[in-house]
């Protein structure tokens, strides 16, 4: 299904193959989410593309703010400067070196943390919140669009890099599709670091590319 909507937008917009590939290539920017739509008689399919490390950093964000309050009194009461408290920082210096030591190859290279894949342990719970697609778009209500088909997956970004993307696919039959004219991004309210959402879509004839900031999540055609 992915790959008609991505056919069908192209050819409708008399975008070439070349130029689409150059912007997918760069689509994996942290902070940056593609969005694909296409409406086909009362057929509505909708990919929706985010870096996986989006999720990780959800949860860091939803951790953060649960232990900021415990995490500011440890602090406040937990840092004497007594000698116990001196020998326990010369054994973290110590430690952190031999951590870093441990990260280096037989080149002497260190072994980057972001260069590595990191799977959120709930990643399958959270693909399956995604069902309900209000976590991450609203439809114009007046078009009466109700789920049909739902799926995900996760997909390397290059042979040469260890990033990975998620891709979720929808698919919608709308009773009033001639009265579906916006889509509401509540995405940004989810995703702290999520700055930036670029639209390609064909709704009812008319062919929309529009980036969204999280100032105004709102696109009405």
């Amino acid at each position: 299904m992915n790959k008609s909507i991505v056919a069908s937008l192209l050819i409708a917009t008399s975008v070439s193959v070349d130029a689409n590939e150059k912007r997918h290539a760069s689509a994996h920017v942290h902070g940056l989410n593609n969005v694909e739509m296409l409406l086909s008689q009362n057929q509505l399919n909708v990919m929706y593309q985010m870096p996986m490390v989006q999720i990780n950093a959800e949860h860091d964000h939803d951790d953060h703010e649960e232990g900021g309050l415990i995490a500011f009194i440890e602090e406040l009461f937990g840092h004497g400067h007594d000698d116990h408290h001196d020998h326990e920082e010369e054994e973290g210096h110590d430690n952190e070196h031999e951590h870093k030591e441990s990260h280096k190859d037989e080149h002497g290279h260190e072994d980057h943390d972001e260069d590595k894949i990191v799977v959120p342990e709930n990643l399958s719970e959270k693909l399956a919140e995604f069902k309900d697609n209000t976590e991450l778009f609203k439809l114009a209500s007046a078009a009466k669009c109700s789920i049909v088909d739902y799926d995900s997956e996760l997909h390397q970004v290059s042979s040469e890099s260890k990033h990975k993307d998620i891709e979720l696919s929808y698919q919608f039959k709308c009773s009033n599709p001639e009265r579906l004219d916006s889509i509401e991004f509540t995405a940004f309210k989810h995703f702290p670091g999520l700055n930036v959402i670029v639209l390609d879509a064909l709704i009812n004839n008319k062919a929309i590319s529009k980036k969204i900031d999280s100032d105004d999540g709102k696109v009405v055609w």
